[in-house]
């Protein structure tokens, strides 16, 4: 199986910070529809797979 994805300019720097790990914390924000949940969600995919037997979950406040 084959997935394409091609992440938003934002979403890229996301995924290039995310694997520095001096950092403790990343602040990831913006308006509805900007691919913030799409974004964490393929981290946890990436994570998964680097990490077989983890345990990740994402929430939303609201779901439309």
């Amino acid at each position: 199986m084959n997935v394409t994805f091609e992440p938003t300019i934002q979403q890229d720097k996301l995924f290039e910070t995310f694997g520095n790990e001096t950092l403790l914390e990343i602040l990831f924000g913006g308006a509805a529809g900007g691919g913030k949940s799409f974004a964490l969600w393929s981290l946890m995919i990436l994570k998964a797979i680097e990490y077989p037997g983890i345990r990740i979950g994402l929430a939303r406040q609201t779901l439309t």
